[in-house]
């Protein structure tokens, strides 16, 4: 994996003297940072799982830590069809609004970020480098999940793919990922995403995006089994200064 994250680096860094050639610093900071929200920039799947748990006992069902592994991240409904095979797909849709109620309401009294997001949020704003959230969460759920943790100040709507109102399609397909480079009229070279679930950094790296794996739901191993260049814990970790940093030209800030 090192040898992986060097080749990264390099390209990145290559990548950063091509744009050197032009003499703006416009041009010189053309590039874009990509987040999902749960799980990514707030640590939230521990409540989505116990939102999980709440609807599931409707149907004296439940879901171990092991099978939520492969739920995080995806649209609730199409997983509800797949649990429950003979529910339509109106019920399954009102079902999946049910469980985000219930997300919200254990929620609403603590949206705890990453650690190390803020400062890495302020760094790419004193670098006037652009930003966007990629999710796949409801627009109800992302306004509470950035008031609620402090970073709504950072990602005004502007910022934001839903991929529920602006896609056709839902990670893990490329479609809202490509839709936040289209953002910015960033090549996906020039970009990095940070990603939380297995569905998410699918749907990342499918749109050609160096992806970042933060290890609030998966282990190091899954994330690089789906191909994420790096695998941290949160944005303290050195790994992803010295990605930012490169990708941004930001020789003094490599550790």
């Amino acid at each position: 994996m090192a040898m992986a994250l060097r080749a990264c680096l390099k390209k990145i860094g290559c990548s950063m003297q091509a744009h050197s050639l032009s003499t703006t610093r416009k041009t010189l900071t053309r590039a874009c940072v990509l987040f999902d929200l749960d799980g990514t920039l707030v640590d939230t799947d521990k409540i989505h799982f116990q939102a999980w748990q709440k609807l599931l006992e409707r149907y004296n069902t439940s879901l171990t830590e092991e099978e939520y592994i492969h739920v995080a991240g995806r649209m609730n409904a199409p997983v509800l069809l797949e649990m429950f095979p003979d529910m339509s797909p109106a019920e399954a849709q009102q079902e999946s609004l049910r469980k985000e109620e219930l997300f919200r309401d254990i929620a609403q009294q603590d949206a705890p970020q990453v650690a190390g997001i803020e400062e890495l949020l302020s760094y790419l704003e004193d670098r006037e480098v652009p930003k966007t959230i990629v999710t796949n969460a409801p627009r109800a759920n992302v306004n509470m999940l950035l008031k609620g943790s402090g970073l709504d100040k950072y990602f005004p709507e502007a910022l934001q793919v839903l991929a529920d109102e602006q896609c056709e399609h839902a990670k893990p397909h490329p479609e809202p990922y490509l839709a936040g480079l289209r953002q910015f009229d960033c090549a996906p070279q020039r970009a990095i995403a940070f990603e939380d679930s297995v569905a998410g950094a699918t749907a990342a790296i499918a749109a050609g995006i160096p992806t970042v794996g933060i290890l609030t739901t998966q282990s190091a191993e899954t994330m690089y089994n789906t191909r994420c260049i790096v695998a941290a814990p949160d944005y303290t970790a050195p790994t992803v200064w010295n990605l930012v940093a490169t990708l941004v030209g930001d020789k003094k800030r490599l550790v």
